[in-house]
């Protein structure tokens, strides 16, 4: 396994940590939770990326939103975003939710769910420290043995 391959599967385990996160503090529809894709980007000197895609009020779910009647707000600081705030009467009707709870959420805000950094959390103590350190070990393992067979002669 390649460095490229264990960060792709590193980003597969954050995502179903993700979901589970999700599906335990959400109610929503599972929008959300799908939207989350993870992809490696290789932007160059031997580096690579591990990249999120995910819809973009996941970042209020993570981090909060402070509502217009309720300025204070209390931060999570297992958000990895800060604390929102709205500044109309409703949310867009777009949502798709009734007028009064639209209304609702505008003023009292959304209570912070962080999802995000404890997932990367758990997955980097978990498996993910492990998966990594095994693609590094066969990268430089494969790397060496190129090297030696292009640099080392034997003659009988």
């Amino acid at each position: 396994m390649n460095i490229k391959e264990a960060l792709l599967r590193v980003g597969d385990l954050i995502k179903q940590v993700m979901v589970g996160k999700l599906n335990t503090s959400t109610r929503g529809k599972g929008d959300l939770a799908n939207s989350i894709k993870y992809q490696v980007q290789e932007p160059g000197d031997g580096t690579y990326n591990l990249t999120r895609q995910m819809n973009a009020y996941g970042n209020n779910v993570d981090a909060g939103v402070k509502g217009w009647d309720n300025k204070k707000g209390i931060p999570n600081p297992n958000s990895l975003f800060e604390i929102g705030q709205f500044r109309h009467k409703t949310i867009a009707q777009e949502s798709g939710l009734p007028y009064p709870v639209r209304y609702v959420i505008a003023r009292d805000g959304l209570t912070p769910k962080p999802f995000i950094v404890p997932s990367i959390t758990s997955v980097i103590q978990n498996q993910g420290k492990e998966l990594l350190t095994k693609a590094s070990i066969d990268e430089i393992d494969v790397l060496v043995n190129t090297n030696s067979q292009k640099t080392i002669k034997i003659t009988a």
